[in-house]
């Protein structure tokens, strides 16, 4: 057998190879190419990374208390109900209790804010409202009443709201002198009530 005869040109060769087959997917596998995330998602998954272990925690001391809630997806403030009923005098002042205790995380404080609501229409205002991280007991709201007429506070009523403010403790160092500035002791009235006003001078 002469050597032509033997021979494979690479031409046919090439000609003649097939691909390998595909292999088909199963059910629970998914293509290799990756899904393309909107900058939602990619924000709202970052969000939730860097705030898991932030969390807050609230034990109800009775069946009428209810857990604190964001009414809607980006308010700022979490409702706090009444836990009794109460009647907050007229010109006068009362510590509404919510039935809750809170465990807010280290490096925060609990702020507790008015409703515009109750202060609009039924002059309500709170007071004292502020919660700190390693307080354990109930959480009492005291609402100021600045109208003539006594308000009832009914079970499951919207009386506050609790913000959570990040905060920071330096160390306190006495001094025998401050930084100077432009401003000095200017105080009560010193920069005006508009930019026509001229300032005080003390």
């Amino acid at each position: 057998m002469s050597t032509t005869d033997t021979e494979i040109e690479p031409s046919s060769t090439t000609a003649t190879m097939k691909s390998p087959p595909k292999r088909k997917l199963q059910e629970s596998e998914e293509p290799s190419s990756k899904k393309i995330r909107t900058d939602n998602e990619t924000n709202i998954e970052k969000f939730n990374d860097e705030n898991s272990s932030y969390v807050l925690r609230v034990k109800k001391h009775n069946k009428n208390a209810k857990l604190p809630y964001r009414s809607s997806t980006h308010a700022a403030g979490y409702d706090l109900y009444a836990s009794d009923d109460v009647i907050v005098p007229a010109n006068g002042k009362i510590l509404v209790p919510t039935g809750i205790s809170l465990q807010i995380p280290l490096g925060y404080y609990g702020r507790v804010a008015p409703r515009s609501g109750l202060a609009l229409n039924y002059h309500l205002d709170v007071g004292a409202g502020v919660i700190d991280a390693d307080y354990r007991g109930q959480v009492g709201i005291l609402l100021f009443n600045f109208s003539k007429e006594d308000y009832q506070v009914k079970i499951g009523t919207k009386i506050a709201q609790l913000l959570l403010e990040k905060i920071i403790t330096p160390l306190v160092e006495e001094v025998d002198d401050l930084e100077s500035t432009d401003r000095g002791e200017g105080g009560f009235g010193s920069t005006g009530i508009s930019d026509s006003e001229p300032t005080k001078e003390n």
